[in-house]
C-alpha cells in the first residue's frame, strides 16, 4: 500500500463494556488493534476476537446474511476489562478495489 492510496488515518478508543450497533464499514479500511481486545460479529454469527498486533480488512459495505435480515455489516464490542485502542486506516475506494480481488501482491 502506498501513501497515495490512504484517505485517512484515525485512532478509536472503545471503553470497557462497549457494545455497538449493527453497522457497515464507512468505506474500505484496515483496523489494527493496538491495545485491549475487541470482537466483530458478522450477520452469519461468526465472531472474530482480536488483540494487540492483530488486524483485519473491513469492506462490508452492504453485507447481509439474508435479504429479510435487518442486520447489516457487523457488530463490534470490547472484550475484557481494558479499553480497546485501534488504528484505522481508511483507503480510497479505487485503492481498495485493487486489494479485494486477485492474489496478494506481497
Amino acid at each position: 500500500m502506498s501513501p497515495d492510496e490512504i484517505e485517512s488515518i484515525a485512532y478509536a478508543v472503545l471503553p470497557p463494556g462497549y457494545v455497538g450497533s449493527w453497522h457497515h464499514a464507512p468505506g474500505p479500511q484496515w483496523v489494527i488493534t493496538l491495545q485491549g481486545q475487541w470482537s466483530v460479529e458478522t450477520t452469519d454469527g461468526t465472531v472474530l476476537v482480536q488483540g494487540p498486533g492483530e488486524m483485519q480488512f473491513n469492506a462490508d459495505a452492504s453485507a447481509k446474511a439474508r435479504p429479510d435480515d435487518k442486520r447489516i455489516g457487523h457488530l463490534s464490542r470490547t472484550v475484557g476489562d481494558q479499553p480497546n485502542v485501534q488504528l484505522i486506516v481508511k483507503l480510497k475506494p479505487q485503492a481498495a478495489a485493487k486489494r479485494t480481488s486477485g492474489p496478494c501482491a506481497y
